[in-house]
């Protein structure tokens, strides 16, 4: 993994954590001395803090003599020791400590208690802090079958888990920590479609809570498609060798996988829950103009991807002229219409974990000025400034990269116009990946439909 994949997935992570509503860790009994270190952790000192453990070692050890290894107080005590660690640096210890008052909690209170859930958060934590993705994976499992044994399967609450974990695995197939990150966009996609049951379950079928989850299913089936397309080949052993278990019972079988093989299978899903999402919002009128006309544009956009264009046009001209009779925020007309957007955007927008990414100013880059035509085909594609005029194979990969890719096209007074003189700066990640042979060959790159018949159409 490379030292920017490295800073990005931890962003992303930390962006998680702070997105999601996170179990208050004063749910637990919080002894004088755990304030004590608390206090501690907010002004950092070395010597105390390691005064701090010694303290809690041995009163954890006076308590195991009196009380017996599964004391309660030790498990305080515990947290306690935990956070000392944690603010030390000494992460492994520290999840040490987390991990035996979380069995200490489970021994007295069941495996199904509420109480348990702020330790596993400060374990999530502590592994965040230390980078170690494969446990955080871990983590998130046992987060979410704890959290089904304590609320239920079909339980609201269980919603909020459902999305940090869906999350969690469209983070990990798209930043591709994990070397087999197709099994991640599969758990995703298996979990938007429990939320969807959960919540049609509770709510009924035209409820806005489903928005979120119907549009992580179009998300997740759109990676499924673009993976499998930029595959030369797809092979059953690659998924069985590193199969995730959906929950402690239930694994990946080769059927659920199979499903994904068909193109047109993805397609038909991807259209379908982008058009009842627009149901939903003509349904809830109440909701806002400015998302229902979003929906309608993201419907667009799949039209517009697979061809159908009169479709297409038709559902953007109805969410231009929504957001004009509602006299919408001019920044959110502008932001759908008033210049080409690669597509589809809804892709670069959620789960909308890359805005606190900083670039590498350090990073190749090249900067391009283009037309996109009413199609939404870039033309007159030209380099502009780059950082290295000798890296001929990134200018040649840029502007092929750019030819390929496929824009909503601008709108003006509700009509589609040619768009002159758009800039575009790729750098990073997108340049060092130029000799992969997929990319060139079919056409792809990362989340993007490179369609052929832009870049064949001069």
């Amino acid at each position: 993994m490379t030292k920017l994949q490295k800073s990005t997935m931890y962003l992303i992570i930390q962006s998680i954590i702070l997105i999601t509503p996170v179990y208050a860790v004063d749910s637990i009994s919080i002894s004088d001395k755990q304030t004590e270190a608390i206090a501690v952790e907010s002004k950092p000192d070395p010597d105390e803090l390691r005064r701090t453990v010694r303290q809690y070692e041995l009163s954890i050890i006076e308590m195991e003599e009196s009380g017996g290894a599964h004391d309660e107080r030790i498990g305080e005590e515990s947290i306690g020791l935990g956070l000392a660690y944690k603010k030390l640096g000494r992460y492994q210890k520290a999840v040490e400590a987390f991990k035996k008052s979380l069995h200490i909690n489970r021994v007295n209170k069941g495996l199904d208690n509420p109480d348990q859930l702020p330790i596993l958060e400060l374990i999530i934590e502590t592994h965040t802090a230390a980078g170690d993705w494969e446990a955080l994976d871990e983590d998130y499992q046992y987060l979410y079958w704890a959290s089904r044994r304590i609320y239920g399967e079909d339980d609201p609450q269980l919603l909020s888990v459902i999305y940090r974990l869906s999350k969690w695995h469209l983070n990990a197939y798209l930043t591709k920590y994990d070397p087999i990150p197709f099994k991640h966009v599969l758990f995703a996609d298996k979990l938007f479609h429990d939320a969807i049951d959960v919540i049609e379950t509770s709510y009924g079928e035209k409820d806005p809570r489903l928005i979120d989850a119907l549009n992580g299913v179009a998300i997740a089936n759109y990676h499924i498609a673009s993976h499998i397309l930029n595959a030369n080949t797809f092979d059953f052993a690659e998924i069985r060798s590193s199969t995730l278990k959906m929950d402690r019972d239930e694994n990946v079988y080769e059927e659920h996988i199979a499903r994904y093989l068909f193109n047109e299978s993805t397609q038909r899903t991807r259209r379908k829950v982008l058009s009842r999402v627009a149901d939903i919002y003509s349904e809830n009128p109440d909701l806002p103009v400015e998302d229902r006309a979003t929906a309608l544009v993201n419907l667009a956009d799949w039209f517009f991807i697979y061809g159908w264009r009169g479709t297409a046009l038709e559902n953007y001209r109805e969410a231009y002229q929504l957001l004009v009779d509602s006299k919408a925020d001019p920044e959110k007309i502008h932001e759908l219409f008033g210049e080409p957007v690669r597509i589809p955007s809804m892709t670069m927008n959620y789960p909308n974990n890359n805005n606190n990414v900083e670039e590498d100013k350090d990073a190749p880059y090249v900067k391009l000025s283009f037309d996109v035509t009413m199609r939404g085909c870039a033309r007159k594609v030209r380099v502009i400034e780059e950082s290295d005029p000798d890296n001929f194979k990134a200018r040649k990969f840029s502007k092929k990269f750019l030819r390929s890719s496929l824009f909503r096209p601008q709108f003006k007074d509700g009509k589609t116009v040619r768009a002159k003189g758009m800039m575009m700066r790729l750098s990073g990640v997108v340049l060092e990946e130029r000799s992969d042979p997929k990319l060139v060959s079919y056409g792809k790159h990362k989340d993007y439909i490179l369609t052929k018949r832009c870049y064949n159409r001069r």
